[in-house]
């Protein structure tokens, strides 16, 4: 199965509530990026929206099951990646919430939000 393929099994599971199965699948799917699209995961000069996509839908995911720091590292691979990422920014910023670092939370959120 191709990464879109996975990414695709994974927003089913989500939808179906069965967060730690989607998690698994968006995982997958960040293993089987092309190498064309890796972005900073092998190649930094070439970065790809499509991966973002991936972590932050695995970030969701782990926000779901209140795994706030993997929601914080996914997030800032998907805004490294591309830093339109506008999901990545207020993903990270309610985990920040949750955490309880407002200030912090408050300067993603603002990011997001440009």
């Amino acid at each position: 199965m191709s990464a879109e393929a996975h990414k695709a099994a994974g927003n089913k599971l989500f939808s179906q509530q069965l967060y730690e199965d989607a998690v698994k699948e968006y995982s997958t799917a960040i293993v089987h990026i092309p190498l064309t699209w890796a972005g900073l995961h092998e190649f930094p000069q070439c970065q790809n929206p499509t991966v973002a996509t991936y972590y932050t839908n695995r970030a969701l995911c782990h926000l779901k099951l209140k795994r706030f720091d993997d929601v914080v590292a996914d997030c800032n691979r998907a805004v490294d990646i591309d830093e339109r990422a506008v999901k990545g920014y207020y993903l990270k910023g309610q985990a920040l919430t949750e955490k309880k670092r407002y200030a912090e939370a408050l300067t993603d959120l603002k990011k997001g939000a440009q």
